[in-house]
């Protein structure tokens, strides 16, 4: 018996059921780089898995130059589904055999809502209640001594329990309609504790087609992210999907960047890098591109490591312009030298950045002052700056050759 049926069993044993909109307090603090230092800390950051865990792969990804809002498909009950949803009716008109009495405590004291149901829809059908059915199918429960289960929910979330019964009660055609932007979150906390498994494949199919919005997307993403079970991979997904096709229309420093877990976000660079469409861009969306890599690292530096850092660095694909391509190696080695990641005196250095630039030292319209050739030798190991300058003066000396032949 898992945890939501022990809860049915429990509930139905004479507990009220007790649904709070319950956040990790941490959750965003972490998607901000914030939390606490320590040796426990230290340790989880060794284990950042590089791999996004899906079950569905997006081997092909087309970068989208323009983005056109989208909305999930919504639409109000037909007036032949509305006489269905019989709960709204009166309790001797509709034959009610069940009520449900909601109970909602806030600061200013305790409000009651009684609602008179069906045992045959709650615990019967495609969309039947697990936790309902369990109740009718044992007359070992106090409630069946008076035809009533007694519901206590937090303001928020009882707002929408009329939607929930809803979704029971109309047509099985219609019954998608009644998921919105503003109640799904509700719906899924009915979902899961009265245990409807339809409406949770139905609110999965929602949150699946509405995640292509940018609006709401981050709402998802922190909603999900920390779930490990196929609805929620299945939505990570498509969401995967939706930033890399979008990735030129996500905002440097923006809460929906900080959002993404790093297993996905390293994903959609590796798809980035496979891609011929970000070969194709002009130079400065290919830097907007890395710049949204660089201010995620610099973001969430407390919760990565250096594989992470080398592993994602080496995914970026460094822009066409001499002056974007120098900028990003010189931000790639600040943050090498700035955590420590990297012991910058014998570190390997990525050949992306040595090429970079070394084409910005040997350009000869944009080259650099005294003090930029300065600052990028300090940053980089005396092995490396030997090899880049050796390698700038060759790239000179063709720039020399093909202009005099």
């Amino acid at each position: 018996m898992d945890v939501e049926e022990e809860q049915a069993v429990a509930v139905a044993s004479g507990g009220d059921v007790k649904v709070e909109e319950t956040k990790d307090e941490n959750n965003m603090e972490e998607h901000q780089g914030g939390g606490t230092d320590g040796k426990e800390e230290e340790n989880e950051q060794l284990d950042i898995e590089l791999e996004f865990d899906s079950d569905e792969e997006y081997d092909e990804v087309e970068i989208k130059g323009t983005y056109h809002e989208h909305r999930a498909r919504s639409s109000d009950l037909s007036e032949e589904s509305k006489a269905h949803i019989l709960w709204r009716l009166d309790k001797g008109e509709s034959f009610s055999d069940w009520s449900i009495e909601v109970t909602v405590c806030e600061s200013g004291g305790c409000s009651k809502t009684t609602y008179h149901v069906h045992r045959s829809v709650l615990a019967a059908g495609p969309r039947k209640s697990g936790y309902f059915e369990t109740l009718f199918k044992s007359d070992q429960f106090k409630e069946s001594e008076n035809s009533r289960s007694d519901v206590s929910l937090t303001e928020d979330t009882a707002q929408f329990f009329p939607s929930f019964l809803d979704y029971l009660y109309c047509p099985p055609n219609e019954c998608k309609n009644i998921i919105k932007r503003e109640n799904w979150l509700a719906l899924k906390y009915f979902a899961s504790y009265f245990i409807v498994p339809k409406l949770t494949k139905d609110i999965t199919d929602f949150v699946k087609d509405d995640v292509q919005d940018l609006s709401c997307l981050e709402e998802y993403l922190v909603e999900y992210c920390e779930s490990e079970d196929e609805s929620s991979k299945a939505i990570l997904a498509q969401a995967a999907r939706v930033c890399t096709e979008i990735i030129l229309h996500i905002g440097i420093s923006t809460t929906l960047l900080y959002s993404l877990p790093p297993a996905m976000l390293f994903g959609m660079f590796e798809k980035l890098r496979s891609s011929g469409d970000i070969k194709s861009l002009p130079s400065d969306k290919q830097y907007h591109i890395c710049q949204l890599a660089v201010d995620y690292i610099n973001t969430h530096e407390k919760h990565l490591n250096e594989a992470y850092f080398d592993a994602l660095t080496r995914q970026l694909y460094f822009p066409d312009d001499v002056k974007h391509a120098r900028n990003l190696a010189i931000d790639i080695l600040n943050i090498a030298k700035n955590t420590g990641w990297c012991d910058i005196n014998g570190a390997e250095i990525d050949i992306n950045i040595l090429v970079a630039l070394s084409r910005y030292l040997a350009d000869e319209n944009n080259g650099p002052d005294f003090e930029m050739i300065h600052d990028i030798a300090d940053k980089l190991p005396i092995d490396a700056t030997k090899l880049l300058f050796a390698e700038a003066i060759c790239a000179k000396r063709r720039l020399a050759t093909e202009s005099y032949t």
